[in-house]
């Protein structure tokens, strides 16, 4: 979906577009004083403040976890017992979430959730925090696995620029017009039919 978002700026400003690929928002953020990038898409998070300006949000990010085929895990309150391998991805609001809240669990950061996910399918991993659309994905490739009901982090997908207020008025502009453009039906067509647009 943030590929669509870049190509529709790139349009209404007329401009060539270049897609600079990051292993994580927080990557995304520690370079955005570095000049190789003029606006980004990334979960709202308090962290990167320092390093970006963030401006409205889009859609709802919301995470949870994926428990692997056989898991007695029911809930999210089950997670956090001796014994269990949790897993989530280095550099994203998520990880941060989970080392917040999971105090006697093992966590593990991965760099790439596929990591983790074959570590789930041979039974070393027991539980992966991610975000909900890519919880779906890894799931329907690992015959049993379960995505648990409750939710562990909600937050808004933000445009984000590196300190020129101009171009963060423009890209809150930007946004609001996309939202009223059909940014819903947009969200359909990409396969984000259970993404929330933010009000």
């Amino acid at each position: 979906m943030t590929v669509e978002l870049a190509k529709a700026a790139a349009e209404k400003l007329n401009a060539s577009l270049e897609l600079v690929e990051f292993q994580s928002s927080d990557e995304i953020a520690a370079a955005g004083s570095k000049g190789v990038w003029d606006i980004s898409f990334m979960p709202a998070d308090r962290k990167r403040e320092q390093f970006v300006d963030q401006g409205p949000a889009y859609v709802e990010y919301k995470s949870g976890y994926l428990v692997g085929a056989g898991s007695g895990i029911s809930s999210v309150a089950e997670i956090d017992r001796p014994g269990i391998r949790v897993g989530c991805i280095e550099g994203t609001s998520t990880s941060r979430t989970v080392e917040r809240n999971v105090k006697t669990a093992s966590v593990t950061k991965f760099v790439k959730p596929e990591t983790a996910a074959d570590l789930m399918s041979k039974g070393q991993l027991d539980a992966l925090a991610i975000g909900i659309e890519a919880l779906k994905d890894l799931s329907s490739k690992l015959p049993g696995a379960r995505v648990l009901d409750e939710m562990i982090q909600s937050t808004g997908v933000v445009v984000v620029v590196q300190g020129r207020a101009v171009a963060g008025e423009w890209a809150a502009r930007f946004l609001t017009g996309a939202k009223a453009d059909g940014l819903r039906r947009a969200l359909e067509s990409a396969g984000f039919s259970n993404t929330q647009v933010a009000a």
